[in-house]
């Protein structure tokens, strides 16, 4: 009679287009290192929605972790799976930006993010919901989606733009918002936030022409930016950073700024606490967190989740 395996199951979900899955020799390494903790099964979904699917079905199933192979994308797809549950997230950062797992300080290596996911523990962190999708990161409007949206674009041009844009890595997003700087489209527009504060449990408002809007449960984006607030993922509360309305030499400076890491002068980004806010534009705009586009319209409410994910990080 053969023995039962009594280690914890985890299921591994794997986004084939992600910048570096297709370097198959990873694999059996990765499997090997988690065996010795998880009895591991790989499965590539066919999209999102597959993979939000399984991963929700694995958690019903008992399994204990389920592993994002993939970008931030992949990462956002499981996290809305398990959003809620005691299952945990393990990552595998494969994508092109990796923000969450930069923010976590996950090893780049592949190997070694797995010997992580076997060798440390969950923790809790907030999620961030809009319209009854979640979102681990960084989410905004105007320039924000932009750039983003574009390089969504680009990859879907055809296999040589997307090799090209797996080649640049993190950097496609910072040619992406320089390029939508540059752009002849205009950049401001009336945004208005109506939000909870966090301390006093108050209803506050607050408007401006702004280029861009960000919601934030952690600060990286971009592929490595790090935005300049005091974010973090498991304080119950997010942050609602607006740009307000500039020359655009301003922006590119600043946008300069921001990417080598040096101080941006006071003002240039106006911040707000709160626990639950909804943010309206005077045209219609999207909203992106994740890499991925979760709303669509002139009027976005977004409310913090608590605890609501477990993450090994």
């Amino acid at each position: 009679m053969a023995a039962t395996d009594r280690r914890d199951r985890a299921l591994i979900l794997i986004n084939p287009r992600a910048r570096l899955a297709g370097a198959r020799a990873w694999r059996e390494p990765v499997i090997a290192e988690l065996a010795r903790r998880y009895a591991s099964e790989l499965v590539e979904p066919r999209d999102a929605a597959d993979t939000t699917r399984l991963a929700c079905e694995a958690s019903a199933g008992g399994y204990v972790v389920v592993v994002a192979a993939g970008g931030d994308g992949t990462v956002n797809a499981v996290a809305q799976g398990l959003a809620g549950t005691h299952t945990a997230l393990g990552v595998l950062p494969l994508g092109s930006a990796n923000d969450l797992a930069r923010e976590y300080g996950l090893p780049g290596s592949i190997p070694a993010a797995a010997r992580r996911i076997v060798e440390s523990e969950a923790r809790s962190i907030d999620l961030v919901e809009i319209g009854g999708r979640v979102f681990c990161g960084v989410g905004g409007l105007a320039l924000v989606s932009r750039a983003a949206l574009a390089v969504t674009r680009f990859k879907q041009r055809s296999p040589s733009a997307r090799r090209l844009a797996d080649l640049l890595g993190g950097q496609v997003y910072r040619f992406s918002a320089t390029a939508a700087l540059l752009s002849r489209w205009r950049l401001d527009d009336m945004v208005g936030v109506a939000y909870r504060d966090p301390e006093t449990g108050e209803c506050r408002r607050m408007e401006t022409a702004a280029s861009a809007a960000f919601v934030t449960n952690h600060r990286t984006l971009g592929g490595g930016l790090v935005l300049p607030v005091d974010a973090n993922p498991a304080d119950g509360v997010l942050e609602i950073c607006l740009v307000p309305s500039r020359p655009r030499h301003s922006l590119m400076l600043n946008f300069a700024r921001l990417s080598a890491g040096a101080p941006i002068p006071e003002g240039v980004l106006v911040s707000v606490r709160a626990t639950e806010a909804t943010i309206e534009t005077g045209r219609p705009d999207a909203f992106v967190a994740d890499g991925e586009l979760l709303a669509e319209g002139h009027r976005f409410t977004v409310r913090v989740l608590p605890g609501a994910l477990r993450i090994i990080v």
